[in-house]
């Protein structure tokens, strides 16, 4: 103890100490095969980890896919349930024409958009707008004209053969 005057030693310290071996050794108090399974698990643990970085990484890549406004209802059309699992709650980009923009009779801010202007309007984008002020609402769509070609990102939450309803839609370019 001589060595340790006016520092306060901890009871693991001093055990250590009095038993000759260094403070905190954790191979002598659990044994060598506990240290050699922690270390394994470690690794599993970042395996799984870096296995499931590339896997989001690969499943947002196949979504990068910019679909016209027309493909997911008439993916739909062709086989719901498919169409569903696939899409429903999913980030999808669509790029079209703005044919119609507004307020919804729940005060949210919408773009319509569809292929060439003139088929019935199948893709509505509805706007972020949640702690935003009916007069900010509005002025989001500001930056839409009608005639204008724009892409939107936004999550699927209504898809039926007539329509796609994107949420929390963001223009893209």
């Amino acid at each position: 103890m001589a060595g340790y005057i006016g520092r306060s030693m901890s009871v693991n310290a001093m055990e250590a100490h009095n038993e000759g071996r260094k403070p905190f050794s954790r191979i002598t108090k659990q044994g060598k095969g506990v240290h050699i399974m922690k270390r394994i698990l470690c690794a599993v643990l970042m395996v799984v980890c870096f296995a499931s970085y590339a896997w989001s990484t690969a499943t947002s890549r196949a979504e990068e896919k910019i679909f016209a406004p027309q493909e997911l209802p008439n993916a739909f059309a062709e086989n719901p349930n498919e169409a569903r699992n696939q899409y429903m709650g999913k980030t999808v980009q669509i790029k079209g024409i703005v044919v119609d923009k507004g307020m919804s009779r729940y005060m949210t801010p919408y773009v319509e958009l569809s292929k060439s202007g003139k088929e019935p309007t199948p893709a509505r984008c509805v706007l972020p707008y949640s702690g935003l002020s009916l007069w900010n609402r509005r002025e989001q769509l500001s930056d839409f004209e009608i005639g204008q070609t724009v892409t939107f990102s936004g999550r699927v939450h209504v898809l039926n053969e007539n329509l796609v309803l994107l949420k929390d839609s963001m223009a893209v370019e």
